[in-house]
């Protein structure tokens, strides 16, 4: 069987971009670093991935933080820069030995000229963030120029029955002052409760407010809230989210935020029917507020939306989408204009399986994937509310469920760790486009459990196109390959049977 000529021409861009690629010392852009904790230590061990180098990686440096057990400095936020370490802390202490920690990466960028340099310095916790009264960190989230740090508290422990919710505000403009705190705000909450806070604009701060019966400790009340409101950092309340009977006014059953401009998006459950949508105009501080609805085929009766998967480039907001307990799995997308979520806006992941994990690729945001318990990642892009694959690759061989494997995605690339025998599988979707993903494995000389990637910013993140163009001068000492060898090649392919 002959190739077609499109998988002809497929190879011959490869051919041309490897044939065009140097790697100049004054970097321009950026596919950050990759840092991982390590399950019997304290200890985080950064791995440079800035130049998208994925072959053999090896630990290029560790950072210590405050000690804790093995296995239990397990979380980190999504990639970003800074990047914020939270420690939840040991439930018999009622989360008293909680933290959080900000961690400068040495990321900067410099003009030179006509064209910007990528450096990094040795990274450091910054000492100016240090939060230590924050029990069972959960959510953060950054907007604003700011970061948000929702601590749950404790709703029955033997040591303390009742510790109240807490939030914290980290300005990111203020972090390594050696005279102010860059955290600018913090509040307690009544009624311990897993919730939400986010940044909006000028000091503002959207946050969730417990159910009345949990602040009462009523016997069975939920730890979602239903209620929000807007706050200055004087504790002013500017806009509130209260009414139980609107749709449009309140979110039952919260789990699950988006934040993008001036817009944020509450994920709610079935008794409420959809997602809340809230819009701030910075011209006149005002605020409105409105329902996205589910959609309302009848078997879809019961379901909603949990958590958020978004990126600033994107045009829509991919939420996890199913019935608990229930045996099908979704996602849906929305779109920045929705009214109402329709059925041709839900994609079935494959054998009624759960997603281990979705993200955006963080560089572009062009692309979603989808990493699922069969080792399997999908690649999707999303056109006018409607999920189109662009391909899939068995990426961990033999794995039957999610638990086996620590996932992130990076900078056109994707990070998949398996703490059993303690691989690294590190894939390259430079060649997505032509619906190719390269994989390489590495061996780790620690056990992982928890990664993400930080030391970026995305103007100056990598594309995927960073190396599709030709070079004319080739003093640099790049490998070239003559159009004459790669027509060569080509046109032996053209005669494969």
């Amino acid at each position: 069987m002959k190739l077609s000529v499109i998988a002809a021409l497929a190879v011959l861009r490869r051919l041309a971009l490897v044939a065009g690629e140097s790697h100049s010392q004054d970097n321009e852009c950026t596919h950050g670093k990759l840092y991982v904790v390590d399950d019997s230590t304290s200890m985080i061990h950064i791995f440079d991935v800035s130049e998208g180098t994925l072959q053999d990686l090896t630990v290029e440096t560790t950072l210590s933080l405050p000690s804790v057990g093995a296995g239990e400095l397990t979380y980190y936020g999504p990639p970003g820069d800074p990047l914020v370490v939270q420690y939840r802390g040991k439930e018999e202490l009622a989360y008293s030995d909680a933290f959080v920690r900000v961690i400068d990466t040495g990321f900067s960028f410099e003009m030179h000229g006509d064209h910007g340099h990528v450096s990094y310095t040795a990274p450091s916790i910054v000492e100016n963030a240090n939060i230590d009264d924050c029990p069972f960190p959960v959510h953060q989230v950054r907007h604003d120029g700011k970061i948000a740090i929702f601590c749950d508290g404790s709703y029955n422990n033997t040591l303390n029955p009742q510790v109240n919710t807490t939030v914290h505000v980290i300005d990111e403009t203020k972090l390594g002052s050696s005279t102010k705190s860059a955290i600018v705000h913090s509040i307690e909450l009544q009624g311990a409760h897993h919730g939400v806070a986010i940044p909006v604009d000028d000091g503002h701060v959207l946050h969730s407010l417990a159910l009345q019966d949990r602040i009462d400790r009523v016997p069975g009340a939920s730890a979602l809230p239903a209620t929000f409101q807007v706050v200055d950092y004087d504790g002013n309340v500017l806009h509130e989210l209260s009414d139980t009977t609107d749709p449009d006014t309140h979110c039952s059953g919260f789990h699950g935020s988006a934040s993008f401009g001036n817009t944020f998006l509450l994920a709610c459950d079935d008794v409420h029917g959809g997602v809340l949508r809230l819009e701030y105009d910075g011209a006149s501080s005002g605020y409105t507020s409105r329902a996205i609805t589910y959609p309302q085929d009848t078997k879809y009766d019961g379901f909603r939306i949990g958590s958020f998967a978004y990126h600033k480039n994107s045009d829509h907001v991919v939420g996890s989408f199913t019935l608990r307990g229930g045996t099908e799995f979704h996602l849906a997308a929305i779109s920045s204009d929705a009214s109402a979520l329709e059925e041709s806006n839900v994609l079935t992941l494959p054998n009624n399986a759960r997603q281990c994990n979705y993200q955006f690729e963080v560089g572009t945001g062009k692309h979603l994937l989808v990493f699922m318990p069969n080792g399997v990642l999908h690649v999707f892009e999303i056109d006018n509310g409607t999920f189109n694959e662009v391909t899939q690759k068995q990426i961990v061989p033999n794995m039957s469920a999610c638990s086996e494997t620590v996932f992130v995605a990076g900078i056109g690339q994707v990070f998949v760790a398996t703490p059993a025998n303690k691989k690294m599988y590190a894939i390259d979707l430079s060649h997505i486009e032509d619906g190719e993903m390269d994989v390489y494995e590495s061996t780790l000389p620690f056990t992982p459990s928890a990664m993400t990637v930080s030391g970026f910013s995305y103007d100056h993140a990598c594309k995927y196109d960073e190396h599709e163009h030709e070079h004319d001068d080739h003093s640099s000492g790049a490998s070239v390959v003559s159009l004459t060898a790669v027509l060569i090649v080509a046109g032996s392919f053209f005669y494969l049977v």
